[in-house]
């Protein structure tokens, strides 16, 4: 994949949680490192907080706050977006496993979906 279409492929998948944050949040802006923890879960799920954090390289409070509003939010946020749900880990009551809901599923699925059209349908690239 050119650096370009990573580029335009980056900019969709912005626009989708932009959409996304309008309706289920009413704001239009998306952190970045939102979109990030949500690919991280997307593509290794069931892991607890600390295995993202690692993974992503953000702090512990940029991953509870990303976590946070891609789940059912938390009382300074509202609402949150419904994506991913945390749960006690029951051999270790001090970690919390992170889970795609089905509404996670269902946007990584939309996200495939028009990801794919968009680089079938693209002009070829020449060198």
């Amino acid at each position: 994949m050119s650096s370009t279409t990573a580029l335009h492929v980056a900019a969709e998948v912005l626009q989708i949680f932009r959409q996304l944050c309008a309706e289920k949040m009413e704001k239009q802006d998306v952190p970045p490192n939102m979109v990030v923890v949500f690919a991280e879960i997307a593509a290794n799920p069931d892991r607890s907080l600390r295995e993202y954090q690692e993974a992503t390289g953000l702090g512990q409070a940029v991953m509870s706050r990303s976590v946070a509003a891609l789940g059912r939010g938390n009382q300074a946020m509202g609402h949150g977006l419904g994506l991913v749900t945390t749960a006690e880990d029951p051999t270790n009551y001090s970690r919390k496993i992170v889970s795609l809901t089905s509404e996670g599923t269902a946007l990584l699925e939309r996200i495939d979906e028009q990801l794919g059209r968009f680089v079938r349908t693209r002009p070829a690239v020449r060198a």
